[in-house]
């Protein structure tokens, strides 16, 4: 685990460890590249180990099924399909979710060009989320969002 090794392939910045943390021992701290990463403040610590417990990296599950279920979609709009980097699986199911009143998050560029998890709740705001982005997005406060909704 990150906490341990300090290896930072073992961690993707999610702060999920940070925002678990009951007594806030916690920071994400940017390193020479810009990207976060955790660092515990051990005199504040409780040892509680919510940090590990929430952490994606550290119940990763790599299992291999002798026969993996194997799922396959592509948007049948040929045209929303090509504004779509995922075969417009991600546009079909978000559109889907936005009509039944739901909410869809993901990861947008802000007006300053800075990579942000939100949550939109119409078919014009989804466009936002669109396409891939290969960068690590600023998570702030949307899992307490999300668990709120």
């Amino acid at each position: 685990m990150y906490f341990d090794s300090k290896n930072k392939a073992e961690c993707s910045g999610c702060t999920a460890c940070y925002l678990s943390c009951p007594v806030h021992a916690i920071s994400m701290k940017e390193d020479e590249e810009g990207f976060v990463y955790p660092e515990i403040q051990p005199d504040v610590c409780i040892n509680c180990n919510l940090c590990r417990k929430v952490c994606s990296w550290e119940h990763s599950d790599y299992s291999n099924a002798e026969k993996p279920l194997t799922l396959a979609a592509v948007l049948k709009d040929k045209d929303e399909r090509q504004r779509s980097t995922s075969g417009g699986a991600f546009y079909s199911i978000a559109s889907w979710v936005l009509r039944q009143n739901g909410v869809v998050y993901g990861a947008a560029f802000d007006d300053r060009l800075q990579l942000k998890h939100i949550g939109v709740d119409n078919i014009v705001d989804l466009q936002k989320l669109r396409g891939s982005k290969y960068l690590q997005s600023s998570l702030e406060n949307v899992f307490n969002e999300v668990k709120e909704k």
